[in-house]
């Protein structure tokens, strides 16, 4: 590739090792040339754009778009990849007027914890976001965006109103699209609301309706304990895990209005771990139908309830829980609780900056389901069996497998007021989300990976969905299942290169029958196929 200074009007800086690698250390780009723009307004990222458009040296499958450089699969750090469009100088917010109505603007290199706080402190509202705090808002928001917000509110893209967006392609070249809209270029605007980062273009821009973005929660209560995977001398039975998932599922992933504004997670950690934990966050706003003295004393009352409940099915956890999950709670220790006292009281930013921590940066494979049912007995004793084997490297060794999980995350409420059609996710039937995922470490440096271990945790991740899955396919595509989610992308439910699956396949699973319209809009506004990875749109023939 030619040096040229894509990055004009303002000098290039070199590439550091920090810019090789993103926050999942399986992937690196390596190519010694790599070149990374680091523009700060939309104006630049046209000029940018535009400039690679003419370089005749570079492919659309080389230059990548990253904002807060997470990413599950290699889309963005590989091999290939010999220019970067970093984004993180894309940090400005205000308001504007957009179809007449009053409008907050934010950048797309802010990040969720930026955004959380950029909304509370300035406007006391919010949106209904990721809680891992580095996660930019470019693909976050781009693939739907959801956290534990959600089942109150919604999806973030349900509350987007427009974005500025840059198209482009070798033979009309580079254009932005200012204000994106349902009357601007509505097909596009349709699509970038849950297509995915990359797809379309470069978004540098995100518009939502001041009136209609949700207030900020008065308080978050976080409630959270555990079972340990070894009582009385023996491995918890699958009959009695089976009853810890019951309970979960039947507690939590109830679709009544009344419990939209409580979101829960049951962290199926792999026996290694120690502990099986669940965490329960409740809000309360002024808008909530009862007073604070009178919610608080119904929330105790259920909490109590409820953690008796899960006593009677097997004694709970003294020890030290620790949650791998997303989002990610180092230990419950950090929240003040006992085996006796299993709840904190939060102010709202409080408590999302509790709820935010990504985690350290480690090696880690996902995959994803949607569930419009709970787990059938089939499914359970898969899971039961994937989380109680001891796993062996290729050596023999045995395989430390206690960052290795299945996270059921409770979903519905407020998102599934909406139509399956009116967005690009369509999964808007489900009552619970899944990701797997299984993490490990080195001490290896940057752009190296120890592939005994890779290998055993992606084998066995790989191995339990498929079984889990087994009635229809390996995949989640049957009956009480609504496909995976793109912002969890996972190369081995179909994508072009070696890899068995045809992509067809994994771009079914993320999009359903919105993808034959989402194909469209891609031949339309990037028939080039710039920015394209292994399960990109425009790979799809």
């Amino acid at each position: 590739m030619s040096q040229a200074n894509y990055s004009e009007p303002n000098a290039s800086l070199p590439t550091a090792v920090s810019d090789r690698q993103g926050f999942n250390k399986r992937w690196y780009a390596s190519d010694a040339n790599l070149q990374i723009v680091r523009p700060t307004s939309a104006q630049e990222v046209l000029a940018v754009f535009s400039a690679i458009l003419a370089d005749p040296n570079i492919a659309p499958g080389q230059c990548q778009i990253t904002c807060g450089r997470h990413c599950y699969e290699g889309f963005v750090y590989n091999a290939n990849t010999r220019a970067i469009l970093d984004l993180t100088g894309l940090k400005a917010y205000g308001e504007a007027i957009v179809n007449g109505e009053p409008t907050l603007y934010v950048d797309v290199g802010l990040g969720n914890w930026d955004m959380y706080r950029l909304l509370n402190n300035v406007y006391q509202k919010t949106l209904p976001a990721g809680s891992c705090y580095s996660v930019g808002l470019g693909g976050h928001i781009t693939g739907g965006g959801y956290g534990v917000l959600s089942r109150l509110y919604g999806l973030s893209i349900d509350y987007l109103t427009a974005v500025d967006i840059v198209v482009g392609d070798r033979r009309q070249g580079a254009r932005l699209i200012r204000q994106c809209s349902a009357t601007h270029e509505p097909e596009l605007f349709w699509a970038v609301r849950g297509g995915g980062g990359g797809q379309f273009g470069i978004i540098t821009r995100y518009y939502f309706g001041l009136n209609t973005l949700p207030n900020a929660p008065t308080y978050i209560y976080i409630h959270a304990l555990g079972w340990d995977w070894q009582q009385g001398g023996s491995t918890l039975s699958e009959t009695t895990f089976s009853a810890i998932l019951d309970y979960f599922q039947d507690t939590y992933a109830r679709q009544e209005k009344s419990t939209w504004n409580t979101f829960g997670i049951f962290a199926g950690n792999h026996r290694d771990a120690g502990t099986l934990n669940l965490s329960a966050i409740h809000t309360y706003d002024a808008a909530y139908p009862l007073a604070l003295a009178e919610f608080e004393r119904d929330l105790f009352a259920t909490i109590r309830q409820r953690q008796d409940q899960a006593a009677a099915i097997a004694p709970l956890s003294t020890a030290d829980l620790v949650f791998n999950s997303h989002p990610y709670i180092a230990s419950t220790r950090r929240l003040g609780l006992t085996a006796t006292n299993t709840w904190r009281k939060y102010t709202y930013l409080e408590g999302m900056q509790q709820l935010n921590t990504s985690g350290p940066n480690r090696y880690g494979k996902y995959k994803s389901a949607y569930h419009t049912e709970k787990f059938n007995p089939a499914m359970t004793a898969a899971a039961y069996q994937g989380l109680t084997t001891t796993v062996t490297d290729a050596q023999g060794n045995r395989v430390d497998m206690s960052n290795s999980l299945i996270q059921f995350d409770s979903y519905g409420g407020k998102i599934n007021t909406i139509a399956a059609e009116a967005t690009a996710i369509p999964q808007r039937n489900s009552i619970l989300k899944l990701q797997y995922q299984s993490y490990w470490d080195t001490n290896l440096p940057p752009g190296q990976d120890d592939p005994v271990l890779e290998t055993a945790h992606v084998n066995w991740l790989n191995g339990m969905y498929q079984e889990i899955y087994a009635a229809s396919g390996g995949i989640p595509n049957g009956v009480g299942t609504e496909g995976c989610y793109f912002n969890y992308p996972d190369i081995d439910i179909g994508s072009t290169g070696v890899r068995t699956p045809p992509l067809e396949q994994a771009l079914t699973l993320y999009f359903g029958e919105n993808l034959p319209r989402l194909q469209q809009v891609s031949a339309q506004y990037n028939p080039d196929g710039w920015f394209q990875n292994s399960q990109s749109l425009s790979n799809l023939v």
